[in-house]
């Protein structure tokens, strides 16, 4: 399988959590939309080239538009929407971020073909040992320090 970063792994991989960006929630599709492609340009432009969207509260319906959205902000820049692998094609981004109690890795591998970018979530070396046989291109290890983006995490492994 050839791997989509050919000219290395970005040294700059962030993730756009929509409950950090509107930790209220947001109803006025107008206002998130206009932040969040704001924010996707702004990454843009400052040479990010690798940017992962979580948003664990919305509807497929809602984050699909999202992406559109975002991916219309950021024609050039690889996109990938975490734990959604149905609508990834559908959104026209690159791959898929799933974790440990997603879909399996093979299946989301399967279901976006070897072109697309797959990441993996490991929280323990047992599960680094076993992502090393996964379809993936990059394997993410952590927590590494507590974080208030996430509700439902590991234990910090630091």
């Amino acid at each position: 399988m050839a791997s989509p970063f050919s000219r290395g792994f970005p040294r700059l991989y962030p993730i756009l959590d929509f409950g950090c960006v509107f930790p209220a929630g947001c109803a006025d599709v107008r206002v998130r939309r206009e932040r969040l492609c704001g924010l996707v340009g702004e990454m843009a432009e400052a040479g990010v080239e690798l940017l992962q969207y979580r948003n664990k509260v919305d509807a497929d319906e809602m984050v699909l538009e999202d992406a559109r959205a975002m991916r219309e902000a950021a024609p050039g820049m690889k996109l990938i929407l975490n734990d959604r692998v149905e609508l990834v094609r559908a959104a026209g981004w690159d791959g898929v971020h799933v974790g440990q109690d997603d879909l399996e890795a093979e299946m989301a591998r399967r279901m976006l073909g070897a072109d697309a970018v797959v990441g993996l979530s490991t929280h323990n070396d047992e599960q680094v040992r076993r992502a090393d046989g996964e379809p993936v291109d990059y394997v993410a290890i952590g927590p590494v320090y507590r974080t208030a983006s996430k509700l439902d995490t590991s234990p910090v492994i630091g």
